[in-house]
């Protein structure tokens, strides 16, 4: 009784994914492609906690109808940032690492990719630990749009 009901509940659960899935890739074809996203994460010496908001990122953007990019810009850690970042980088298409020397490199970039391109841009300082709880859940709702 106890695995019919469990099965059951797995099988409603898939039916309803697969609509949902279904009715969004139609909504999206009817109207268009929403302009493309690029997520800027401005990091420095966050080792402990990159990895773990980037999988996050990955995953709440997996299901989104936008073509999305996640740069990280790296302003000089001396942790091993860089290389959980460009680590990532291999198994995620969508991410790319730039390391910067100085703010001035920093607004070059934000200006390059956010005001000269054609692209809706987020940017997150992640040099203040206060913000990091908050980035998931903006682009997850961001995704969604």
């Amino acid at each position: 009784m106890w695995f019919a009901v469990f099965f059951w509940t797995l099988a409603l659960y898939g039916a309803w994914t697969v609509v949902r899935q279904g009715v969004v890739e139609l909504q999206r074809r009817l109207n268009g492609p929403p302009f493309p996203m690029t997520i800027l994460l401005v990091v420095q010496n966050v080792e402990e906690e990159i990895e773990g908001l980037l999988r996050l990122v990955a995953l709440q953007t997996l299901s989104s109808v936008r073509d999305y990019r996640v740069l990280v810009l790296d302003m000089g850690s001396t942790d091993a940032t860089g290389q959980i970042v460009q680590t990532l980088m291999r198994h995620n298409g969508r991410l790319d690492y730039v390391s910067l020397r100085g703010n001035e490199e920093l607004v070059r970039n934000v200006t390059l990719r956010c005001l000269d391109s054609p692209r809706v841009s987020c940017v997150y300082d992640l040099r203040n630990q206060d913000l990091h709880s908050g980035v998931s859940r903006d682009i997850a709702e961001l995704c969604r749009e």
